[in-house]
């Protein structure tokens, strides 16, 4: 019995919020880890070893070590460019509008070792001030309501709920976008992958139009 997992899994049964935990083992796992250089005696590769995925209220995913032969794991933010401090950054988590939980790999930064959060609403880093461990926590027994109000919909519930860790919502216009009312804006599902790449193209827009003026 692996005894770190079974603390994590206890610390989300003792959870008020919804949760679901698809466990199981993959030969993916250690592939995973070695690729990310992820080290073997941490939190996040006691998840990736022993699960595909945990989701929070149907919101969040937390990464595992996927499905199958295939499937959405962590993965390492190289697009960025070179002078941005998230670049290399590892994701272990995302939420249903994409927002992207990933953890600071600059060793130069303050923050490095620590998990940030990418809001697609503005597409700016929000420092949390938690590492892994912390961040497992604070989904299970913090207050993700207050975190997420601003972003928040009357029926938001219904539409999280036909969302998987392989999909987003996408808003027209786009969630990042000042004309974007995430009330009434239309929106469908879209994979994943899809809105991450938009998400990235539009942030790295920014992020250049932002330090060619600096």
């Amino acid at each position: 019995m692996d005894e770190d997992w079974e603390a994590i899994k206890d610390m989300f049964k003792s959870s008020e919020r919804k949760f679901n935990i698809v466990e199981g083992e993959s030969v993916r796992s250690g592939i995973v880890l070695n690729w990310a250089h992820v080290s073997y005696s941490s939190d996040l590769a006691t998840v990736i070893e022993n699960c595909e995925q945990i989701t929070v209220d149907d919101w969040v995913h937390v990464f595992g070590h996927g499905k199958g032969a295939s499937g959405q794991t962590i993965f390492v933010l190289s697009s960025l460019p070179d002078s941005d401090y998230m670049k290399n950054s590892i994701v272990v988590a995302k939420d249903v509008l994409g927002g992207l939980f990933a953890i600071c790999m600059d060793e130069e930064e303050e923050a490095y070792g620590d998990i940030l959060y990418l809001q697609p609403e503005c597409l700016e880093w929000e420092y949390s001030g938690m590492d892994y461990s912390q961040f497992l926590v604070w989904l299970a027994h913090e207050d993700l309501d207050a975190f997420y109000e601003d972003v928040r919909w009357k029926g938001w519930r219904d539409a999280a709920s036909h969302i998987d860790i392989d999909s987003a919502l996408k808003f027209t216009p786009e969630i990042w976008m000042e004309a974007c009312d995430i009330s009434a804006a239309p929106r469908q599902i879209v994979p994943f992958k899809k809105q991450l790449d938009d998400e990235l193209a539009a942030y790295i827009e920014e992020y250049k139009s932002e330090t060619a003026g600096a």
